[in-house]
């Protein structure tokens, strides 16, 4: 079985791009296009033109741009090729492929963007109860999980698994609850840290059949198992020395926060860990791209709150019974998102 990667290239540089707009559009364009999945090895504009079936001047204006953004390199005096990092994060067959991930960026931020001076104006429209996030069909989130999956593979799951590892006891643990796991990478990457943790991934069937892929991709089906829940509907399994909630406490905003902190209380053996990886809405000025601009905006386009005002899940936390919490921000693709590690 392949081994979980450990140095596969980051994307900062390219997600900022998609929040920047311009270039963003040029990149999923070339990539939808084929661009570098047909650049593995070199070829002429005019030859991946036919290929591709593209304009042939358009192309190489469009290769001659993504030249100087270093995605590709010139070979010899007509050629083009990729780069290695972009076949990496942009060829239709590489593993962990972050397109689909970037793509959510455009789709769901950006394109509503244009309707900002409107919503300025009379408010956003009557929401559609389909198209909320804590609405969204199974299937979609399952789609979104296998996105996400690159994040995970591309340094979030070895950063996130560092932090439950470092935990005092950790050696000792013997079961994590990833809740709201998705393609459950974190767990895998838990796992592979510490031999002695068994790890159930919670979220709906659907997408839970994303994580299968990746759980028997890797070869942890003995020791990482999925097990389908609501957890606004479901009490949590018990016996669990850590929880893990990675970017999905969004979705209890503004008012059943509580009510899911209570429930990973409860599902804790005493002296267990609650560890919570979310974005973190500033009080004051930031320096731009340090915090995860998505959640602030998805709420102003839609009036519904899921961004997450700093400090709160640390003091929900204190009020539900944890008996300390220690918070940090910490640099993963993409942004600063707020650590938050709960002990009961």
């Amino acid at each position: 079985m392949p081994e979980l990667p450990r140095n596969l290239p980051g994307f900062d540089r390219y997600y900022a791009w998609f929040r920047n707009g311009a270039v963003g559009r040029l990149l999923i364009a070339s990539a939808r296009a084929g661009v570098f999945t047909a650049l593995a090895g070199a070829k002429s504009a005019a030859g991946l033109a036919l290929e591709l079936g593209l304009h042939p001047a358009t192309l190489k204006s469009l290769l001659d741009i993504l030249v100087v953004l270093g995605l590709l390199v010139r070979d010899g005096p007509d050629g083009y090729r990729d780069t290695a990092e972009a076949a990496s994060l942009f060829s239709a067959d590489s593993y962990a492929n972050v397109l689909h991930l970037l793509e959510e960026v455009r789709l769901g931020v950006e394109e509503p963007m244009a309707d900002l001076p409107g919503l300025l104006r009379d408010g956003p429209p009557p929401a559609d109860p389909a198209m909320l996030m804590n609405s969204l069909a199974p299937e979609v989130w399952a789609a979104s999980a296998d996105g996400s999956a690159a994040w995970a593979l591309r340094g979030a799951g070895l950063q996130a698994a560092r932090i439950i590892a470092g935990l005092p006891g950790s050696r000792d643990f013997s079961l994590m609850l990833d809740l709201g796991g998705g393609p459950g990478v974190f767990g895998l990457y838990a796992a592979s840290l510490l031999p002695g943790l068994r790890v159930t991934v919670l979220d709906s069937a659907p997408v839970l059949e994303v994580a299968e892929k990746y759980i028997r991709g890797h070869g942890f089906g003995d020791r990482v198992v999925t097990a389908p829940l609501d957890y606004f509907k479901d009490p949590l399994p018990g016996g669990a020395d850590v929880v893990l909630a990675s970017c999905t406490l969004n979705l209890a905003l503004p008012d059943r926060l509580g009510e899911v902190v209570g429930k990973i209380y409860d599902s804790l053996n005493p002296g267990g860990y609650f560890v919570s990886l979310h974005d973190s809405w500033p009080d004051e000025p930031e320096e731009e791209g340090r915090f995860t601009l998505e959640y602030p905006l998805y709420s102003l386009l839609t009036g519904v709150q899921v961004n997450m005002p700093a400090g709160l899940v640390a003091s929900t936390a204190l009020d539900r019974g944890f008996r300390q919490v220690r918070s940090k921000d910490t640099l993963f693709n993409g942004g600063i998102l707020a650590v938050d590690v709960a002990r009961k």
